[in-house]
């Protein structure tokens, strides 16, 4: 992102890199949803101290898949007997 200094006195130039800006904020915020949905439906994805990058990689690809297929089947996590809306207390954020 474009900090303070690096704005310029051309109003236009100035109006891209604001609009950047925001635009790339919108993808990141995006993004940390996507990832907290994928919390939210695969508790396992908060405990990968210990497992290798590779591994956790797969994982992640897994999840997406799965999720993507749930999504695709119209699937409703609160059908799940024991869903609380809430991610487990027990499970340590990584």
């Amino acid at each position: 992102p474009f900090n303070e200094f690096d704005l310029t006195k051309d109003p236009i130039e100035a109006g891209q890199h604001h609009r950047w800006n925001q635009q790339l904020s919108s993808l990141c915020i995006f993004v940390e949803h996507a990832f907290g949905r994928l919390k939210g439906w695969f508790p396992l994805l908060c405990q990968f101290v210990g497992y290798n990058l590779a591994d956790m990689f797969r994982m992640i690809e897994a999840a997406m898949v799965l999720h993507n297929i749930l999504e695709e089947f119209g699937d409703d996590p609160s059908t799940i007997r024991g869903f609380n809306g809430r991610k487990d207390g027990e499970i340590n954020e990584v």
